[in-house]
């Protein structure tokens, strides 16, 4: 019984790392450092770790906030929101009717992670500036020009579904020489793989044969 119970213990950890280690494996207190340029307007690096898979491309989520290129920063928070927000808390899709005014929560619209998935999807595709054009425009900020999101707004037809994206905002902070302030919030996402139904019905298949096999050790 103890072995049926190791194995089980065995096979349910693999799966959990499976599943986890294709989410976004940046967190509050880590270093950052950004770039100009990559696949998006941007690149953040992970400098924790130096590690290629902690590299991603991002865009600004507000338009009237600058940083220094290649200068670490602290990652104050990972979450739904730019916590610096803008000139504005709404945008024309984001339009919340629990939105306190200096909340400092400017939420990303649904519009936003799709066409942010859009791009990463195939950037090749689309223009970087284009895009970021488009996002500031989402999000309400000054530099955005609405012109470039309507081809996005042509193309998602209506379905801003982003099913197996893990988009967030990554609210960075600035500590050195200038003083500790909130300097940046950017968009970042990855792709985490949904297993397809087959996929589970075969992996449910293999536990239960594993059990049986564990139970005719057992029956010896």
């Amino acid at each position: 019984m103890k072995k049926l119970i190791k194995a089980g213990l065995l096979i349910g950890l693999i799966f959990f790392m499976t599943g986890s280690a294709w989410a976004l494996p940046i967190d509050a207190g880590d270093t950052v450092k950004l770039s100009v340029g990559g696949d998006a307007m941007y690149t953040m690096t992970n400098v924790n770790t130096n590690d290629d898979w902690d590299k991603y491309y991002t865009f600004c989520l507000e338009s009237d906030i600058r940083f220094w290129a290649d200068t670490k920063y602290r990652v104050e928070s990972v979450e739904d929101y730019a916590k610096s927000g803008g000139i504005d808390n709404q945008g024309p899709y984001n339009d919340d009717p629990n939105w306190v005014s200096g909340d400092n929560k400017d939420y990303i619209s649904d519009q936003t992670k799709w066409l942010f998935a859009t791009y990463l999807t195939n950037p090749n595709a689309y223009n970087a500036w284009d895009v970021q054009q488009a996002i500031w425009w989402l999000e309400d900020e000054a530099r955005g020009v609405e012109s470039y999101w309507t081809p996005f707004f042509n193309l998602a037809n209506g379905d801003y579904s982003v099913t197996g994206w893990d988009i967030k905002a990554i609210n960075l902070v600035y500590d050195g020489i200038h003083g500790t302030y909130d300097i940046q919030s950017q968009l970042v996402g990855s792709y985490n793989p949904v297993p397809e139904p087959a996929t589970m019905i075969l992996f449910g298949i293999g536990l239960l044969g594993i059990a049986g096999m564990g139970r005719k050790k057992l029956n010896k």
